[in-house]
């Protein structure tokens, strides 16, 4: 099981503890002590406050000011936008503020709230059913074509949008072009931007021959038919498409890459390995079981979700539509290798590459990095898909205008 411990420098526990259970987080006492004081907010997620004294021996490096200076900004999924406000609320009433007016975008609210040290969190609720409209009104962009180089002739469906330099979207596990829509928007300012359904997912063919190697002659072919398309954008499981499509030489210019999937290549790479294939082998038997729902609940475990978040989003129709395509889970695990760092892999790719990340994967990206020849990495506040297509767009429109 994985978890995640958010490390908070703070002036008074008690003030900071007293704003933390206002917002819904419960109190640790197993893991907490004189310094420090332990706050879960889930199974997975845990914010440990600590004195400013014993963060600073512990780091050895002075706490900035986050009054002053915005270093992080933490941001908690949930339910309904009622759920939102009541979070929220009560953490103004336990001494936070609100420093910004609430963001309303149609198909997503986020409210922002800092606590007694300004720490910043955002609680966010998404709309999929307004998520969805959004999407249905642009679907008249939305183009098939033939696969002529699959032996099974699949068809793979995208959307053509903007006009200049040819850039494709890779999309991760369990998402189709749909999830990638604002983005390919935003980005389609500057570039034509093919935005695809991997094979067995959203408009394109399900076949039952579906592995590495039809993945890579899909986005080839993709390629030849977009000839202008020399720049890759790969998400998560994507990304670790992009660079096995960069090492077998397809034509490529550039590479971004974000939210990268893979552990770090350390003194535990055995166990993480280990561990990983184990993931695989679960994954695999609960969808030849035809626990479609039970494999991508297994999944989704180690992105920090709770029970009570995995019901909801499973209620959603974003949660049955990823059901639905659960089988391809075991594609990506193939693409991912053994789950580690693809070191061999890297160190063939010369091209520029932009990682993009957040704190929480940056000891990933930094990994990566060092067996890329040419490669730069951007610290983003949130992973890309839960970050507005603003704030991912324009470290890549940089990055490509500057080589």
């Amino acid at each position: 099981m994985r978890q995640v411990y958010i490390n908070l420098p703070v002036s008074n526990l008690e003030r900071s503890m007293d704003f933390y259970q206002h917002l819904g987080f419960s109190y640790n006492t197993t893991f907490s002590g004189k310094q420090q004081k332990c706050m879960v907010w889930s199974d997975h997620i845990y914010v440990m406050l600590i004195s400013n004294e014993q963060y600073i021996e512990w780091n050895a490096k002075p706490i900035p000011d986050a009054q002053i200076f915005s270093a992080t900004n933490f941001t908690l999924p949930v339910e309904s936008i009622e759920r939102v406000n009541e979070i929220v609320n009560m953490g103004l009433k336990g001494g936070g503020k609100e420093p910004v007016p609430m963001l309303d975008d149609r198909y997503l609210q986020l409210r922002r709230i800092e606590d007694p040290d300004g720490h910043t969190w955002g609680v966010m609720y998404l709309d999929m059913v307004e998520f969805r409209k959004m999407q249905d009104q642009n679907t008249n962009q939305f183009e098939v074509m033939k696969d002529k180089f699959s032996s099974d002739d699949a068809m793979i469906a995208y959307e053509r949008l903007g006009n200049g330099q040819g850039l494709i979207i890779v999309g991760g596990s369990l998402a189709d072009h749909s999830m990638y829509h604002p983005l390919a928007l935003e980005l389609s300012k500057h570039f034509t931007v093919y935005n695809y359904d991997r094979r067995n997912r959203g408009m394109s063919d399900s076949t039952e021959v579906h592995n590495v190697e039809t993945e890579l002659k899909d986005l080839e072919h993709l390629m030849a038919i977009s000839s202008d398309s020399k720049i890759l954008y790969g998400h998560s499981a994507g990304a670790a498409l992009a660079i096995k499509a960069a090492v077998k030489g397809l034509r490529i210019e550039k590479l971004v890459l974000s939210d990268l999937p893979f552990s770090t290549v350390d003194d535990d790479k055995n166990e993480k390995s280990e561990k990983y294939q184990r993931e695989y082998d679960q994954i695999r038997k609960l969808i030849e079981a035809g626990n479609k729902e039970g494999a991508v609940r297994y999944f989704l475990k180690d992105f920090g979700m709770s029970e009570e978040d995995l019901d909801g989003f499973f209620a959603s129709e974003n949660g049955q539509e990823s059901v639905t395509i659960a089988h391809t889970l075991l594609v990506d695990y193939e693409i991912l290798g053994d789950g580690l760092t693809p070191v061999d892999l890297l160190q063939q790719i010369s091209l520029p590459t932009l990682i993009l990340t957040t704190d929480q994967g940056e000891l990933i990206a930094k990994d990566a990095a060092m067996y890329l020849r040419n490669s730069s990495i951007k610290v983003l506040d949130n992973p890309t898909y839960m970050s507005s297509p603003q704030d991912v767009a324009k470290p890549i429109i940089d990055f490509l205008n500057e080589q």
